[in-house]
């Protein structure tokens, strides 16, 4: 069992300190304890998950539908400066062409990059839609 005044030695002069405390203790000397310093905390926003389940739900109903849609991806390995930012959670491929959802929860709003992408498909005659449920997303590609 060691004494919670004794930390690890590393050095000459730790040491040094550590004997000195250790003859203090054995003296039944009283002892002052470090400080320990805490760590700050981490104020972090909370991960909210409700949009990527929505997202799932819509992918898998629609599948089930038969649309052919899944998840787009914006992360690369390789030559990542080239992604296009913004792009819609979802891909659809219908008969009328490629359609991208963006898949919002309550008063969310599209970021910058989103918005950008979003003139980027009406300039190019690509549907481009911001939904909030499977039933909305439906309606759109009816």
């Amino acid at each position: 069992m060691t004494h919670p005044g004794l930390g690890q030695r590393r050095t000459l002069k730790k040491q040094q300190e550590g004997l000195s405390l250790m003859v203090k203790i054995m003296k039944g000397e009283s002892i002052e304890r470090k400080a320990v310093r805490k760590k700050p905390v981490r104020k972090s926003p909370k991960n909210d998950m409700r949009e990527k389940k929505i997202e799932r739900n819509i992918i898998l109903g629609l599948r089930l539908r038969g649309y052919e849609c899944g998840k787009t991806g914006e992360s690369s390995t390789y030559n990542s400066d080239l992604i296009l930012d913004g792009k819609g959670d979802i891909e659809v491929i219908t008969y009328r062409g490629l359609v991208y959802l963006e898949v919002k929860v309550g008063a969310n709003k599209q970021r910058s990059t989103q918005r950008v992408f979003e003139e980027i498909c009406i300039k190019y005659g690509i549907e481009y839609y911001v939904v909030k449920s499977l039933n909305e997303s439906l309606g759109v590609l009816r």
